[in-house]
């Protein structure tokens, strides 16, 4: 055999290393596991709850800045919408 072939063979101290054999055990604490992720969630949802506030803020910043035609424009195709889907709902019936 050569060199190479030896070399990429597990030996018997490698195996020991990967389970400790004096009995303790390396698992994470579950419980402090489980609060680290909760944390990162409450995190993530008041992020999102400023985001929304944000986003409604900008949007009535754009919606001050229309004019009265562009106004009447998006009333108008939001007004087609809910026409189209009453007229769908109504074929269905």
């Amino acid at each position: 055999m050569t060199d190479t072939d030896e070399s990429t063979e597990p030996t018997g101290s490698d195996s020991q290393e990967a389970t400790p054999s004096d009995g303790t055990d390396e698992t994470p604490d579950l419980a402090a596991e489980l609060d680290k992720w909760k944390a990162c969630a409450r995190k993530q949802e008041n992020r999102a709850k400023e985001n929304a506030e944000a986003a409604k803020r900008l949007a009535e910043i754009e919606d001050a800045e229309k004019t009265e035609s562009q106004k009447l424009a998006e009333q108008l195709e939001q007004l087609k919408g809910e026409n189209e889907s009453l007229r769908i709902a109504n074929l269905r019936s």
